[in-house]
């Protein structure tokens, strides 16, 4: 690619270390990490979550922390999917289930990026691990239905709310 007239940029940069973190080949991803710095090449949040499954899966717990507190300082922030991947890894690969509070960030953090279906999905899952939903889990719910315009759906979680006392 580098020789043609495409130039490989921080998307395909970032699918490609994808496929080596995937592969637990992580020495060629920070080869290709250290070259996207060293061409000026600016690192996302899919970069980042790539390297970050990449170290959950290799048990790599300092690596990933560090990597946190190096999106912080950039001005990088967790998305849902990065908080997914540390929770997948972190508790349930652990064997420690997540509690409602676990949820509760899940579901808001779908909430926030408009994201209601996949929020109701998880808030199902959820229960269906026999985890009883609180009101906060409720609260965040109707507000994301709420703020998409999704009244219908509001109210029955509303009912909901009252029927479950």
């Amino acid at each position: 690619m580098e020789q043609g007239s495409t130039k490989p940029d921080t998307y395909i940069y970032s699918i490609v270390i994808d496929a080596f973190c995937k592969d637990r080949m992580l020495d060629v991803a920070i080869s290709l990490l250290k070259e996207m710095i060293q061409k000026g090449i600016p690192l996302n949040i899919v970069t980042y979550s790539s390297f970050i499954d990449g170290l959950c899966k290799s048990g790599e717990w300092d690596d990933v922390r560090m990597l946190f507190c190096e999106m912080v300082n950039l001005n990088i922030y967790l998305d849902v999917y990065t908080f997914k991947i540390v929770i997948h890894r972190q508790m349930i690969g652990k064997g420690v289930e997540p509690t409602v509070i676990t949820y509760n960030m899940i579901i808001d953090g779908y909430c926030l990026l408009g994201q209601v279906d996949k929020a109701r999905r998880t808030f199902n899952s959820m229960i269906d691990n026999n985890i009883e939903p609180d009101i906060i889990n409720y609260n965040i719910l109707i507000n994301g239905y709420c703020k998409k315009k999704k009244l219908d759906e509001a109210m029955k979680l509303f009912s909901e709310v009252s029927q479950r006392g």
